[in-house]
């Protein structure tokens, strides 16, 4: 209040200020949570979080904020912020925008805060807002693999012909998928049954199905059908279900006579003055077109006796398509004993491989005697002059000796 116009005085001091005082309490700030679903691909989109006033009044409010992770990341998940919110006359609502980036991952739901720590004019009542980004991506598509068996008529003579494994997915793949495989013998031979391969095989986008294909080595040979795998080792993009497959190689081939073993004869002439001699009767094999037999043989007496006219032995040989024959060593004994020709046999006893069988399984060995006949005799006739008595006669003494005999006695012949 202002005094004016005195009269009769003067004034001193002529306003005087009159205060009100406010006994009312400001408007309460509160904050909002947010829910909101993440965007795909690239770029960003605006969150906006509501910012409230239980009132409004007729002077600008201010109020402080600023955002904090939970388990969303600034700076992949959305962009950190910080800033002041102003109300202006008697306004009640405001939002403050939060930049949310965009990404392909398949990841949880993911929450972060924006808190308020500041105001004027008013009080924080609920200071700290949620925000939750709800993840839009699909789980990829994790296709599963399978690898089937497969059958091939092998070819004749030279060259090679194929054979082809499938591979099929279960379902379309939404990304690249590979896996690496390899060939692993069974009966089967790489080298010379198939040509061993390994390898990456991968499937573009929505294919469904692939080829292995592997080179099978053409024979003459007659054999069993024989197999190979094909195996699935390790897969990226997707699992495996089935993860080997059987390559079946059927034969072709006319069965070859089966496989026969024999012995040949041998033998010769006792030996004299010498202590022994060798001879060498032959066992051999037929038809064996592969792999190998073990032979067992043994000598056997006939008429000649172990020890004396012979070395006592037995054995065992290996043949194969290689070397499909053996000489056998056996030891003849030598003597001077006037006797009659004595032999001595060679028996195949035993193979090792049941599909072949024995033919002529003895072997003769002759051991011919070589000392003079016992029933033969040598004469000596020693011519002699008749001398003074019978100056016209001549006679003459004879010797009669048979080998193996002491000498008999000594007459005169006229």
């Amino acid at each position: 209040m202002s005094l004016t116009s005195p009269n009769g005085m003067t004034v001193a001091d002529g306003t005087g200020v009159g205060t009100l005082l406010d006994t009312d309490t400001g408007p309460a700030v509160s904050i909002s949570d947010l829910t909101t679903s993440e965007c795909s691909g690239g770029g960003t989109f605006t969150a906006n979080v509501t910012v409230n006033l239980s009132f409004g009044l007729t002077t600008n409010v201010d109020v402080d904020f600023e955002t904090a992770n939970i388990t969303a990341q600034a700076g992949s998940d959305y962009v950190a912020k910080t800033g002041t919110v102003t109300f202006g006359f008697m306004e009640t609502s405001k939002t403050i925008g939060i930049d949310i980036m965009c990404d392909n991952t398949v990841e949880p739901d993911e929450t972060f805060a924006v808190n308020l720590t500041a105001s004027t004019f008013s009080t924080i009542a609920d200071s700290s807002a949620t925000v939750t980004l709800e993840d839009d991506d699909s789980a990829p598509v994790v296709p599963a693999a399978t690898v089937g068996d497969s059958i091939v008529t092998e070819c004749s003579g030279a060259g090679s012909t194929s054979i082809t494994f499938p591979v099929n997915l279960d379902q379309a793949a939404t990304g690249p998928v590979s896996f690496d495989y390899e060939t692993s013998d069974m009966t089967a031979t790489a080298g010379l049954d198939y040509l061993a391969k390994s390898g990456t095989v991968t499937f573009a986008i929505g294919q469904l199905y692939q080829p292995i294909t592997v080179i099978v080595l053409c024979d003459a040979i007659d054999e069993p059908n024989e197999t190979f795998a094909v195996e699935l080792i390790s897969m990226n993009g997707g699992t495996i279900s089935d993860g080997v497959g059987i390559g079946t190689i059927m034969d072709d081939d006319d069965p070859l006579p089966s496989p026969i073993v024999s012995v040949t004869d041998a033998g010769g002439y006792e030996c004299s003055p010498m202590p022994f001699y060798v001879t060498k009767p032959i066992i051999s094999v037929f038809n064996l077109a592969s792999g190998s037999v073990t032979v067992d043989w043994e000598l056997t007496s006939t008429s000649a006796t172990a020890g004396e006219d012979y070395v006592d032995a037995s054995g065992s040989v290996t043949l194969t398509p290689a070397q499909p024959f053996v000489e056998v060593p056996v030891i003849i004994l030598c003597d001077e004993v006037v006797e009659p020709n004595e032999s001595v046999q060679i028996v195949v006893t035993g193979v090792s491989d049941p599909a072949v069988t024995i033919g002529d399984g003895t072997g003769n060995i002759d051991i011919v005697n070589d000392d003079p006949n016992a029933n033969s005799a040598t004469i000596t006739y020693l011519l002699q002059n008749g001398g003074f008595r019978n100056p016209g006669q001549r006679h003459g003494l004879v010797h009669c000796q048979r080998p193996g005999v002491a000498r008999g006695r000594q007459g005169q012949v006229q």
